[in-house]
């Protein structure tokens, strides 16, 4: 059986982990302290508005990256390993990335473009359906497996080894 081949490609962020303030160029600084809205101390100042400029060259890079593809039939999958809690108001001491809500509900979006949507419109509502439900992430394996259509076989003679198609 013959299938389409095209590219595959994965791109690791470092995204927005600590220390947040390497995490992004200088040209990115775009945000101090005296940028929020609700002030929580000088020190947890530094750190919350470094988080947001890292977030903000995350959202740039993401941004590139679809105007790369653009023009091409493409699906586009963003989401983080976890996320932070920064001295919420349940945790006003908590930094980093704690069983806490915020810390375990993550960012997910799914772009496709153009050319992908009118080739796959079956696709396209199938996933646009989900827009509004929430996802376990190490189940995105099993549906990126689903929707690129790779057949997976459980062989005999391998102790039940996946074996791709």
């Amino acid at each position: 059986m013959s299938s389409p081949r095209g590219l595959f490609q994965i791109v690791h962020l470092m995204g927005s982990h600590m220390t947040y303030k390497e995490r992004y160029p200088q040209a990115f600084n775009k945000f101090t302290s005296d940028s929020l809205p609700i002030h929580k101390g000088e020190a947890k100042d530094l750190v919350i508005s470094a988080y947001i400029n890292s977030l903000l060259y995350t959202d740039h890079i993401i941004h590139e990256i679809i105007e790369r593809y653009r023009e091409e039939n493409a699906l586009i999958i963003y989401l983080s390993d976890h996320g932070d809690a920064l001295f919420d108001e349940d945790y006003p001491e908590l930094m980093g990335h704690a069983l806490v809500p915020l810390a375990v509900e993550i960012p997910l979006f799914v772009y496709f473009s153009p050319q992908l949507r009118k080739e796959r419109p079956d696709l396209w509502r199938q996933i646009s359906r989900q827009r509004d439900k929430r996802i376990l992430s190490d189940l995105l394996t099993h549906a990126l497996v689903d929707l690129l259509g790779i057949r997976i076989v459980v062989s005999p003679t391998s102790n039940k080894k996946m074996v791709m198609e």
